[in-house]
């Protein structure tokens, strides 16, 4: 869901795949004022400026594509995971990303793009997924927000797909047959990479840390 808080003005987008999950657990937590909103991925277009400050988080290319098909592969072809690349999953991890390089070359960075804005309109705050707790902090912090902080960094990860176990959210299905971690060629993770370089050069360069946006003033 989206993390909102009215009164204040600010908003948290949520793509898939981002950590978005335990942002929603933290802010219900340890936010005062902060609520959740239905739509689970509002995108930035979703929205229609009813937040003045808007946040959300990126994840590297790499990792993203592991994680979404290990989601897939543990719990099936869920309706709230049915991205642009969900017909050309299949089991064997390395044709699912030959067929996502062939097919959906850059299809990463657009999607990121449809919460995080174009690189010259950005949203205010843009965290990364790997780290997560440090970057939700440091918007909090922006924003002004009344963050009971222990509350925060205790409450416990979710949806952790790539991990060997069943799920720590206790309101899904319970899986119990996992699919370890699958094992990269080093081929395929470099040409992942430079299928999303956009999202590495844009996002991970060491020009740039993550945060507020480089546009003056922010969005």
């Amino acid at each position: 869901m989206t993390v909102v808080n009215n009164s204040a003005g600010w908003c948290i987008l949520h793509p898939k795949k981002t950590g978005g999950t335990w942002v929603e657990r933290a802010c219900e937590r340890a936010v005062r004022g902060a609520s959740l909103l239905g739509n689970v991925h509002m995108n930035l277009s979703a929205t229609q400026g009813r937040w003045p400050t808007v946040a959300t988080f990126v994840r590297r290319p790499a990792p993203w594509l592991e994680s979404y098909w290990l989601y897939r592969m543990n719990r099936g072809n869920r309706a709230h995971m049915g991205l642009d690349i969900r017909d050309i999953f299949v089991e064997d991890f390395d044709a699912f990303l030959e067929a996502y390089l062939k097919d959906f070359s850059g299809w990463l960075y657009s999607h990121f793009c449809e919460y995080a804005g174009p690189p010259e309109d950005e949203v205010f705050f843009i965290g990364r997924q790997e780290t997560l707790e440090v970057d939700l902090a440091r918007f909090l912090r922006r924003v002004g927000a009344s963050v009971d902080f222990r509350r925060l960094y205790a409450t416990k990860p979710a949806n952790v797909s790539d991990q060997l176990k069943a799920t720590c959210n206790e309101t899904e299905t319970f899986y119990p047959e996992q699919v370890e971690r699958p094992a990269w060629k080093p081929r395929l993770w470099q040409q992942v990479n430079e299928a999303e370089r956009p999202i590495l050069d844009r996002w991970y360069s060491g020009r740039r840390r993550a945060g507020v946006s480089q546009k003056a003033g922010g969005n």
